[in-house]
């Protein structure tokens, strides 16, 4: 279980090889507002530490890894959801 306002790593696969690409983590809120934040890639993988100021709207937020090579070849991971809870 996740909490708003809580500090963690999020790692998303997109099972494909981004050594040398830009990463990030693209989102959208249960509010309907999207962004992205800039992640680190190793390997398949984008991560980036969440802070705690990251996650202001409690909900279910849908999350996608991109990858950028400068050059016009992006990949994207899968979609996933992730529930961030109020606490009480």
């Amino acid at each position: 279980m996740v909490f708003k306002g809580q500090t963690i790593t999020l790692s998303l696969d997109t099972d494909v090889d981004i050594t040398g690409y830009d990463g990030f983590i693209l989102y959208t809120k249960p509010n309907g507002v999207s962004g992205e934040w800039e992640g680190d890639v190793d390997t398949d993988t984008v991560s980036y530490d969440i802070t705690d100021t990251d996650i202001d709207v409690a909900g279910v937020w849908r999350v996608q890894a991109k990858a950028d090579d400068g050059n016009g070849d992006v990949k994207y991971g899968k979609i996933q959801v992730i529930e961030f809870r109020e606490h009480l």
